[in-house]
């Protein structure tokens, strides 16, 4: 049971829980994103640098034009230059000169230094030919488009990005970056002769209207892998950040297991945001011809989280991939408005879908949103028009994201061992292999199974916790038994207990083995964890009282006491809702055998005795349980319990 001084942390968590608070949440934060979209939309966007080079890369911009001078004119220049620099008998050489500086004489450079400093400056200044030499700096017109068309004699025409141009306020950086591995010296005269023997390569022309996309298709696809590695960057250190804050305080709440549950999730959600949203940006770009395309991703992955964790997840995806989607794409209205409407719209119909068939079957409904949010933009849109090809193309994607996030679902659900609903239920089919051979192999612990099933289903639907998992949790856990059948009592044959014939600690070390077998099993068999959890902490750390208390009564005159952990289940104990639910509904299932002429008073008494010593032995302190949800759950059990033991009535026999 959850300690009291915990018990604000439930008291916060619980409007979170609520189904009406996530519902919500996410209207106000729609609100609050229309609002920003609104204002940013008279003013700049956030990335106004960023929107503006998308801009000049989608239509016809004004860019400046230069003639590169050829590099291989330069590089003979300085061939000769070095030949003549390399006579001993030149004093008029530059490099002479230079090294008739006295600080420099001091230095007392080697010839191999000497030669190492003409191969670094030939290497640098080659290498800053082939990118551009500006002596004056840059056009107007080059910093507002942010790009330049270089020409060259033999050549095609290139566009570049200004701010990789070589000029003479970055100069002194680059050299720098490039030496600075060097000794100071070597590092200092390669600068020194690199400024000497520089000259402008770039010969100003004019300035000319183009689309840069067409010239140089590369730069579009540049320009969105890098805001797209942007956004992918500031968030991971986001995550780094939460990462750390979330481990100071999981320190002081270790107990309140929950938190770790859905701050994993919200990683998992927001690395597939992510994921998404670089994909988005590097496979269409800005302002596509085709929005529908361009929102794919963020589509397909909308539906299958929705479909694998429910709409609460679904909505949280929706909500990160809407908000850096938009800020990515400067808040564009169009992209922003279409964002809006088909997302929530994909987690609506994938929450609605109860089964594969069902959700396979949500695809016309979407295609038709598509179609219908497409349409309306046109209408009422003076500027944006969209082409029966666009609207035939968004109708096709709505048709197809659910086949597609069918077939990525299996492959997640593998890979992380989810415990998605639909995973359940197909782990809740009774024709199992493992479940067929559990009635089989130990008939009496498959009957036992499904009765605690029932129980811990209705506990778990009252108190708000998954009530499918419980189920599929009770129905293996006692999976175990079947190695040993015939040491369970409910497997015996009346008369046959081969316990009679076993010393007390060798027949508590069965009992207590079925836990460790029944995970082996689960493991092997590819059970999720949250099963495996259940299969272990159903009996937590109690004490197999039976046969402890008939040790104490076989001690010898040498044995002086029992070692009580000998006859204590390994745990650990529960810490979750569910598995805490599933070891009350097995406790109370299996002793209510034990009463001879069941009635409502008896089954009371009974529950409350089990549940009240459960307490007293620490056995909940560990998991959610709130003192609310232990009397939602003694209620549930006591009338399960009631209903399965009613009196029939008794027909009276025909006269013959």
């Amino acid at each position: 049971m959850l300690n009291p001084k915990y018990h604000f942390v439930t008291h916060f968590m619980k409007p979170l829980i609520h189904q009406r608070f996530y519902l919500l949440s996410y209207i106000l934060l729609q609100i609050i994103i229309m609002i920003l979209i609104l204002f940013f939309a008279k003013g700049k966007p956030i990335w106004h640098d960023i929107s503006t080079r998308y801009d000049t890369l989608q239509n016809h911009a004004l860019i400046p034009s230069y003639n590169r001078e050829s590099t291989q004119k330069i590089r003979q220049h300085f061939d000769l230059v070095r030949q003549s620099t390399l006579q001993a008998n030149n004093p008029s050489t530059v490099l002479e000169s230079v090294l008739a500086n006295p600080k420099i004489q001091q230095l007392q450079l080697s010839a191999n230094d000497i030669e190492l400093i003409y191969t670094l400056t030939e290497r640098l200044l080659h290498e800053i030919y082939e990118i551009g030499y500006l002596q004056e700096g840059l056009s107007k017109e080059g910093l507002l488009s942010g790009f330049v068309l270089l020409r060259e004699k033999g050549k095609s025409d290139t566009i570049v990005q200004s701010r990789k141009l070589i000029t003479k306020e970055n100069l002194h950086s680059y050299l720098q970056s490039q030496t600075s591995h060097y000794d100071t010296p070597i590092q200092l005269l390669t600068e020194s002769l690199v400024e000497l023997f520089l000259q402008q390569n770039l010969l100003y022309l004019g300035i000319e209207r183009h689309l840069v996309s067409e010239i140089s298709p590369s730069i579009l696809l540049q320009e969105q892998l890098g805001a797209a590695l942007y956004i992918l960057m500031i968030n991971i250190l986001l995550i780094i950040i939460i990462y750390h804050i979330y481990h100071e305080q999981v320190s002081k709440l270790h107990r309140y297991a929950p938190f770790a549950k859905r701050y994993y999730m919200l990683l998992f959600l927001t690395l597939l945001a992510l994921v998404s949203t670089f994909f988005t940006l590097i496979w269409v770009g800005h302002k596509s011809t085709h929005p529908p395309i361009l929102f794919a991703p963020g589509v397909v992955f909308g539906f299958m989280i929705t479909f694998l964790f429910g709409y609460r997840h679904g909505l949280l995806f929706v909500l990160y991939y809407q908000s850096i989607v938009m800020i990515a794409v400067g808040f564009d209205m169009l992209s922003s408005l279409y964002l809006l409407l088909i997302l929530p719209s994909a987690v609506y119909l994938a929450s609605t879908a109860k089964t594969r068939t069902q959700l396979f079957f949500a695809s016309p409904w979407q295609a038709l949103v598509h179609g219908i949010v497409l349409i309306t933009i046109s209408l009422s849109s003076a500027t944006e028009q969209f082409s029966i090809i666009t609207i035939m193309i968004a109708m096709l994607i709505g048709l197809v994201v659910a086949p597609i996030a069918l077939g990525l679902s299996p492959i997640i659900e593998r890979v992380l061992n989810l415990p998605s609903h639909y995973r359940l239920l197909d782990l809740c089919d009774l024709n199992a292999p493992t479940l067929r051979r559990l009635q089989y192999l130990a008939p009496g612990t498959y009957t036992h199974s499904l009765n605690v099933a029932i129980l811990a289903e209705n506990a778990c639907q009252r108190i708000g916790a998954n009530g499918l998992l419980a189920r599929v949790g009770s129905y293996y856990h006692d999976i175990g038994k079947m190695e040993n059948p015939e040491y369970f009592v409910e497997n015996q044959v009346k008369g046959v207990n081969k316990h009679n014939q076993m010393r007390a600690n060798l027949s508590a070390a069965m009992i207590r083995a079925h836990v460790r077998n029944g995970y082996d099993l689960g493991k092997e068999i590819g059970l999720p964890q949250e099963i495996l959890d259940i299969i272990c902490q159903h009996h937590g750390q109690s004490l197999v009282s039976f046969f402890y208390t008939r040790a104490q009564t076989e001690l010898t005159e040498h044995e002086q006491s029992l070692n009580e952990a000998d006859f204590r289940y390994p745990g650990p104990r529960p810490r979750t809702k569910e598995s805490a639910t599933v070891m009350l509904a097995d406790s109370v299932e299996a002793a209510s055998h034990t009463l001879k002429n069941p009635s409502q008073n008896s089954i009371l008494k009974l529950v409350e005795d089990i549940i009240a010593h459960k307490i007293e032995t620490n056995e909940l302190d560990e998991s959610p349980l709130t003192l609310k949800d232990i009397g939602k759950i003694k209620h549930s059990l006591i009338q399960s319990l009631v209903g399965q033991y009613h009196h029939r009535i008794e027909y009276p026999e025909k006269k013959k």
